[in-house]
Protein backbone atom coordinates (compact mmCIF):
# COMPACT_ATOMS: atom_id res chain seq x y z
CA UNK A 1 0.00 0.00 0.00
CA UNK A 2 1.30 3.42 -0.92
CA UNK A 3 0.95 5.66 2.10
CA UNK A 4 1.60 9.36 2.29
CA UNK A 5 5.15 8.98 3.62
CA UNK A 6 6.14 6.75 0.72
CA UNK A 7 4.57 9.16 -1.77
CA UNK A 8 6.63 12.02 -0.33
CA UNK A 9 9.75 9.82 -0.49
CA UNK A 10 9.09 9.10 -4.17
CA UNK A 11 8.60 12.80 -4.89
CA UNK A 12 11.81 13.61 -2.99
CA UNK A 13 13.74 10.99 -5.00
CA UNK A 14 12.37 12.38 -8.27
CA UNK A 15 13.24 15.96 -7.31
CA UNK A 16 16.73 14.91 -6.19
CA UNK A 17 17.30 13.15 -9.52
CA UNK A 18 16.16 16.28 -11.37
CA UNK A 19 18.65 18.32 -9.32
CA UNK A 20 21.52 15.92 -9.99
CA UNK A 21 20.80 15.92 -13.73
CA UNK A 22 20.77 19.73 -13.77
CA UNK A 23 24.06 19.87 -11.86
CA UNK A 24 25.58 17.41 -14.37
CA UNK A 25 24.58 19.81 -17.15
CA UNK A 26 26.25 22.65 -15.21
CA UNK A 27 22.95 24.37 -14.36
CA UNK A 28 24.11 24.95 -10.79
CA UNK A 29 21.36 27.19 -9.46
CA UNK A 30 18.54 25.15 -11.01
CA UNK A 31 20.09 21.93 -9.70
CA UNK A 32 20.49 23.40 -6.23
CA UNK A 33 16.84 24.50 -6.28
CA UNK A 34 15.61 20.95 -6.96
CA UNK A 35 18.00 19.40 -4.43
CA UNK A 36 16.89 21.79 -1.66
CA UNK A 37 13.25 21.11 -2.52
CA UNK A 38 13.96 17.36 -2.39
CA UNK A 39 15.54 17.77 1.04
CA UNK A 40 12.45 19.61 2.29
CA UNK A 41 10.19 16.83 1.01
CA UNK A 42 12.42 14.10 2.47
CA UNK A 43 12.85 15.76 5.86
CA UNK A 44 9.27 16.85 6.48
CA UNK A 45 8.39 14.12 8.98
CA UNK A 46 11.66 14.56 10.82
CA UNK A 47 10.99 18.28 11.23
CA UNK A 48 7.50 17.61 12.58
CA UNK A 49 8.73 14.99 15.06
CA UNK A 50 11.64 17.19 16.19
CA UNK A 51 9.30 20.14 16.71
CA UNK A 52 6.95 17.95 18.76
CA UNK A 53 9.85 16.88 20.97
CA UNK A 54 10.95 20.47 21.55
CA UNK A 55 13.83 20.84 19.08
CA UNK A 56 13.61 24.08 17.13
CA UNK A 57 16.62 23.95 14.83
CA UNK A 58 15.10 21.51 12.28
CA UNK A 59 12.17 23.88 11.80
CA UNK A 60 14.52 26.82 11.44
CA UNK A 61 16.64 24.87 8.95
CA UNK A 62 13.51 24.09 6.92
CA UNK A 63 12.62 27.78 6.99
CA UNK A 64 16.09 28.64 5.74
CA UNK A 65 15.58 26.08 2.96
CA UNK A 66 12.38 27.85 1.93
CA UNK A 67 14.26 31.18 1.84
CA UNK A 68 16.95 29.57 -0.34
CA UNK A 69 14.20 28.35 -2.68
CA UNK A 70 12.84 31.89 -2.91
CA UNK A 71 16.29 33.19 -3.84
CA UNK A 72 16.89 30.47 -6.43
CA UNK A 73 13.39 30.51 -7.96
CA UNK A 74 14.16 33.14 -10.64
CA UNK A 75 16.90 30.86 -12.01
CA UNK A 76 14.44 28.02 -12.60
CA UNK A 77 12.57 29.78 -15.41
CA UNK A 78 12.43 27.95 -18.69
CA UNK A 79 14.37 29.16 -21.66
CA UNK A 80 12.26 29.69 -24.76
CA UNK A 81 12.23 26.68 -27.07
CA UNK A 82 13.95 26.86 -30.42
CA UNK A 83 11.51 28.22 -32.97
CA UNK A 84 10.77 26.19 -36.06
CA UNK A 85 9.44 27.62 -39.26
CA UNK A 86 5.71 27.58 -40.01
CA UNK A 87 6.19 24.97 -42.74
CA UNK A 88 8.03 22.66 -40.30
CA UNK A 89 5.28 23.08 -37.70
CA UNK A 90 2.54 22.39 -40.26
CA UNK A 91 4.35 19.31 -41.55
CA UNK A 92 4.70 17.99 -38.01
CA UNK A 93 1.01 18.65 -37.27
CA UNK A 94 -0.03 16.84 -40.47
CA UNK A 95 2.23 13.89 -39.62
CA UNK A 96 0.88 13.58 -36.05
CA UNK A 97 -2.76 14.33 -36.89
CA UNK A 98 -5.19 13.81 -34.03
CA UNK A 99 -2.58 11.90 -32.01
CA UNK A 100 -1.35 15.36 -31.05
CA UNK A 101 -4.19 15.57 -28.50
CA UNK A 102 -3.52 12.24 -26.74
CA UNK A 103 -1.33 13.69 -23.92
CA UNK A 104 -3.90 16.41 -23.17
CA UNK A 105 -6.75 13.89 -23.11
CA UNK A 106 -4.90 11.39 -20.93
CA UNK A 107 -4.86 13.78 -17.96
CA UNK A 108 -8.65 13.85 -17.38
CA UNK A 109 -9.05 10.17 -18.32
CA UNK A 110 -6.43 9.05 -15.77
CA UNK A 111 -7.83 11.44 -13.15
CA UNK A 112 -11.36 10.04 -13.52
CA UNK A 113 -10.07 6.43 -13.55
CA UNK A 114 -8.06 6.90 -10.34
CA UNK A 115 -10.90 8.80 -8.65
CA UNK A 116 -13.50 6.16 -9.46
CA UNK A 117 -11.36 3.05 -9.22
CA UNK A 118 -8.59 4.02 -6.84
CA UNK A 119 -10.34 2.62 -3.78
CA UNK A 120 -10.44 -0.79 -5.47
CA UNK A 121 -6.90 -0.77 -6.89
CA UNK A 122 -4.85 -3.65 -5.52
CA UNK A 123 -1.41 -5.07 -6.29
CA UNK A 124 -0.61 -8.54 -4.97
CA UNK A 125 -3.70 -8.38 -2.77
CA UNK A 126 -2.72 -5.11 -1.09
CA UNK A 127 -4.43 -1.76 -1.60
CA UNK A 128 -2.45 0.71 -3.70
CA UNK A 129 -3.80 3.79 -1.92
CA UNK A 130 -4.18 4.17 1.83
CA UNK A 131 -7.85 4.75 2.62
CA UNK A 132 -7.18 6.47 5.96
CA UNK A 133 -5.86 9.59 4.18
CA UNK A 134 -9.24 10.25 2.65
CA UNK A 135 -8.23 10.13 -0.97
CA UNK A 136 -11.38 8.23 -1.90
Amino acid sequence: MLDLHQAYALVAAFLFLAGVLNVRERHWRVGLFWIVLAALFAGGDGVIHAHASGLRWPSELAGAGVLVLALLAPAVGRSPPAQRSATQRNASARRLGHRLFIPALLIPVITVAVTLGGAHARVAGRAVFDAKHGLF
